[in-house]
């Protein structure tokens, strides 16, 4: 009765009195209530572990198969070719000389599911070249090829390196530069570009959508440059000399360019996506067939570097001028 007269009073000032056990009752519903919650959050944060743990296992387990499919495709492959061996090679892939019977042979396995891998070597210019059954693949399969091996391997993030081969071409702060074939995984042309530099990216299987990422190569070649830099390319190219005759066309009279890649020697041998490997007379002969002038090699340990350059207008008459000196018999 004093309770609630007492409520009745403290109404206006929104106060209302309680008995202890119902307090404490309220309380411990409160109490139970707030550790139902809790365990509501621990279930859902288990249920949302385990599912990205599970999305994990079946990302892990397709990449296991993906790889043990590239495995047995090329097993296939190399058996098939040890029972009906690929016609001989009769000419170098690079300078085209007639092969001899017997060239030097290296042997070894690739590292990404390839299967073995088998090249040789011309006596003539001195590249090594193979395996044949990387080789004989179309423009269009060697593309698919990459995209297969891209979705279970990525290169390793080459910035800083193919950032040191931009300035040994010695840029100028009004030129433009190309990195060829720069991939995706590489900043090197954004933090060019930060600081100042006008570089572009030729990438045709990149998915990036910036602006100086060139994905078209009709685009590209509508474009001049002062400077091409590349790194870890000239290795993968089918054709090495149409390649570089392609770069050179892109470049301004006097234009450099600068591939730095081990496979300038005989280097990461151990994958089947190195089709060439530059050793030798065939540096100077890549730049003679493309129209280059071969400014020099130069390697530090693992570090191996090409310059090339267009030769200038006043280089070429020179040149014409000594050839027609010492082919015009004396009167």
């Amino acid at each position: 009765m004093i309770g609630k007269l007492l409520n009745t009073i403290l109404a206006p000032l929104n106060f209302h009195l309680t008995k202890r056990s119902s307090m404490e009752q309220i309380l411990g519903e409160l109490q139970t209530i707030q550790q139902q919650y809790q365990e509501m959050q621990r279930r859902d944060q288990d249920r949302e572990e385990t599912l990205l743990r599970l999305q994990q296992q079946e990302k892990e387990h397709y990449l296991r198969m993906l790889e043990y499919s590239m495995f047995s495709r090329w097993q296939t492959l190399d058996r098939l070719e040890s029972m009906a061996p690929y016609p001989r090679r009769e000419t170098c892939p690079l300078c085209g000389a007639s092969l001899p019977k017997k060239l030097l042979e290296f042997k070894t396995q690739c590292i990404f599911k390839g299967g073995v891998l088998v090249r040789y070597q011309c006596p003539y210019c001195d590249v090594i070249f193979g395996p044949e059954k990387m080789l004989r693949l179309s423009t269009t399969a060697l593309s698919e090829e990459y995209q297969w091996h891209y979705t279970f391997s990525h290169e390793s993030d080459c910035t800083e390196l193919e950032k040191q081969g931009f300035f040994e071409l010695n840029p100028r702060r009004n030129g433009i530069y190309l990195n060829y074939g720069g991939g995706a995984w590489s900043h090197s042309t954004k933090e060019l570009r930060d600081a100042g530099w006008c570089v572009y990216n030729f990438e045709p299987y990149a998915s990036a959508s910036e602006e100086y990422v060139i994905r078209d190569r009709a685009q590209l070649a509508t474009m001049k440059f002062d400077g091409i830099f590349s790194h870890d390319l000239m290795e993968h190219l089918l054709d090495p000399i149409g390649e570089l005759q392609f770069m050179a066309s892109l470049l301004h009279p006097g234009g450099t360019m600068n591939h730095v890649t081990g496979c300038w020697e005989y280097l990461y041998e151990y994958t089947r996506f190195h089709l060439f490997f530059f050793l030798g007379r065939s540096r100077e002969l890549l730049a003679q067939r493309a129209g280059l002038h071969f400014d020099g090699y130069a390697r530090s340990g693992y570090y191996c570097r090409c310059m090339f350059s267009v030769p200038t207008v006043e280089m070429t008459d020179m040149v014409s001028a000594l050839n027609e000196a010492t082919t015009t018999p004396a009167e």
